[in-house]
């Protein structure tokens, strides 16, 4: 397995954290792909510079031009050491069978309720994929490119009035809890309508969730929510 982590001018805190994951995960190698300004660790030749005007999606569609092996790739981006579960999902990765995978596996979460059309069941969280093999990582570069163009699109009443309430909570249980500068909610406003309609396109090319893999994984979405809603409530 090849260990792609997607990060934003990381410290070399961060940096030896990614080194702890490659080595616990065993992985075969490993690259950081930098969307950040900073150049301290350019210089290290498994850090790679990625534009940011797509963020973690922008690194993901370049991710097959920096792989070095034929696969499986996991792809991450810097969350997992702030509001995720890091010993759940290494008993979740380390427990996935080497052979008979899926093409695409991800952090699938039941669609919120009333549905919308726009919002696939399951979704994917955009912090984490596995990808077999690279015609299948090839088919998830097609699938971010036909996404990307998404959030210029015009949207439902509904599906907005759904994106707004998820990035203005009325309470801590649910929603988004960040900064609300307006850099902030344009960026989450982006970042969600992204990832459905990522999820959207996977859906088409078998994409499957963790949990027909691992039973841990149901654990680690608990921890994380736990973790998320910590963090909101300590910061914000």
């Amino acid at each position: 397995m090849e260990l792609i982590g997607v990060t934003y001018s990381p410290s070399l805190q961060e940096y030896d954290a990614w080194g702890r994951l490659a080595q616990d995960l065993h992985v075969d190698s490993w690259v950081l792909l930098d969307t950040g300004s900073d150049a301290h660790l350019w210089g290290r030749d498994n850090v790679q510079r990625i534009n940011n005007d797509y963020f973690e999606f922008g690194a993901y569609h370049e991710a097959l031009q920096h792989v070095r092996t034929d696969g499986p790739y996991l792809l991450v981006n810097n969350t997992v050491f702030r509001t995720r579960s890091v010993f759940l999902w290494k008993q979740v990765l380390r427990g996935i069978p080497t052979t008979d995978l899926a093409p695409i596996y991800g952090d699938g979460t039941p669609r919120p309720r009333p549905h919308l059309a726009d919002i696939p069941d399951p979704y994917y969280s955009s912090w984490i994929f596995l990808i077999r093999d690279k015609e299948a990582l090839r088919v998830f570069t097609d699938a971010i490119a036909q996404s990307l163009p998404k959030c210029l699109e015009e949207r439902t009443e509904s599906y907005r009035a759904y994106v707004n309430a998820w990035l203005q909570p009325k309470n801590r249980l649910s929603g988004w809890h960040g900064p609300k500068s307006k850099e902030h909610l344009a960026r989450k406003e982006k970042t969600i309508v992204w990832e459905h309609a990522l999820s959207t396109e996977l859906a088409k090319h078998g994409i499957c969730t963790f949990s027909e893999v691992s039973p841990w994984h149901r654990w680690a979405q608990v921890s994380d929510k736990i973790l998320r809603h910590w963090a909101s409530f300590v910061k914000y």
